[in-house]
């Protein structure tokens, strides 16, 4: 399986993870099928607390949180507006999407990096898969509702 990857940066992917496990913990065999079932048990279990129940989530050793917030853009304009690439062609004009479903809110993943413990946070990055962006776009539309940016308090999390 190919990952795309950009210039001078590294993807770790399950099968390194598994690899460096495996080099730490000599004593504890564990099949690369099990160790596959653990993770993508746990990520269902993160998944399930910040997408459907809009929850933050606090990451071990220091990460700081994560969560989905929503927030209004300050101005409506072409950089803070997404094109609707369907309509746009139909119409022969460039249309960009309003928001209307939602009040005009967009949403987004937001990493609270505050308490972050860890040296050169700066570096981790943290994104959602396509597959959870659809997730998400579909529980927008189903009116969940999810926290403010302007209400997040993050020192009080």
């Amino acid at each position: 399986m190919a990952h795309k990857i950009r210039k001078n940066k590294k993807a770790y992917t399950i099968p390194d993870i598994y690899k460096a496990y495996c080099s730490d913990n000599d004593a504890v065999e564990v099949s690369y099928e099990r160790f596959r079932r653990i993770l993508d048990a746990v990520n269902g279990n993160i998944q399930q607390r910040v997408l459907e129940r809009s929850k933050c989530f606090k990451l071990p050793l220091g990460l700081g949180y994560i969560c989905i917030v929503k927030y209004k853009p300050k101005q409506f304009n072409k950089q803070s507006l997404s094109p609707d690439y369907k309509s746009s062609k139909e119409e022969g004009m460039r249309i960009y999407h309003l928001n209307e479903h939602s009040g005009g809110y967009k949403y987004r993943l937001f990493w609270s990096k505050q308490h972050n413990t860890q040296p050169y946070r700066y570096k981790y990055q943290l994104s959602l898969t396509r597959t959870n962006k659809r997730y998400l776009a579909q529980l927008i539309f189903n009116k969940t509702d999810y926290i403010n940016i302007d209400d997040l308090q993050v020192y009080k999390m």
